[in-house]
């Protein structure tokens, strides 16, 4: 697996990815590409690090900002990486990564098929104005992005998206995959909610999984078994 490293920039901020792509690929063949969103075999995969996570400069400071980050690295992607069809992107979205993937897909005509991995139907700790507990988290969130914004503004960044619409408006396949595990993240019902929604559409599929998507150790759903059968979905749908 060859490794070729990009770096964009979003709004001022450098942030950086990598992309990983087949031994055997030769110019000036395209493939199609797995877009891994913050929060294979056969393909190209590109991963990459949004502001104020990993090795990229910024703040973390809502959904909105995720789906710029995206976006750019989208247009980075494309136009530096040769062996990327930009025509077949499949996108990886994890939990806030799905919410903007989402987004992005209804008007980026290149993106073939989504994976949304543990992602809300929207954010939970914005459904009442008068929810302590939201108001409590908010405030924890906006002090760790350092607070050097109007805290209006910041609020109005995880506002703005509603998958659970949205999904139903793309004409594009989807995978939600979703965990036992989850309610440490999720309100009782709230990832039954989403899959619910998602019933309109014959191009939605439903994975529930056992373990919790946001883990890596105690709670990890089995990856290597996760792996060969995403692989096989990105074949068929990108």
């Amino acid at each position: 697996m060859k490794v070729e490293r990009i770096e964009f920039q979003s709004a001022g901020c450098r942030c950086s990815g990598m992309c990983f792509i087949p031994r055997n690929w030769c110019r000036p063949l395209k493939l199609p590409t797995v877009v891994l969103v913050p929060g294979g075999h056969g393909f190209v995969a590109c991963g990459y690090d949004g502001r104020g996570q990993g090795q990229s400069e910024g703040k973390r400071t809502g959904h909105n900002l995720a789906i710029e980050d995206l976006e750019v690295a989208l247009r980075c992607i494309r136009e530096k990486c040769d062996v990327v069809d930009p025509g077949r992107i499949g996108l990886f979205g994890q939990s806030l990564g799905g919410m903007a993937s989402v987004a992005v897909a209804g008007l980026d005509q290149g993106i073939r098929s989504v994976v949304l991995w543990g992602t809300l139907p929207r954010y939970t700790i914005l459904k009442t104005e008068t929810d302590k507990r939201a108001e409590e988290v908010l405030k924890g969130l906006y002090k760790e992005a350092g607070g050097d914004h109007p805290y209006a503004d910041f609020v109005r960044g995880f506002q703005m998206y509603d998958p659970i619409e949205q999904i139903g408006q793309l004409r594009i396949p989807i995978l939600l995959a979703g965990g036992s595990g989850d309610h440490r993240f999720f309100r009782t019902g709230e990832q039954d909610e989403l899959f619910e929604a998602a019933k309109s559409s014959s191009q939605v599929f439903c994975l529930k999984i056992k373990g919790e998507p946001h883990r890596t150790r105690r709670w990890s759903p089995p990856f290597p078994v996760l792996s060969q059968m995403l692989a096989a979905w990105f074949s068929e749908t990108i």
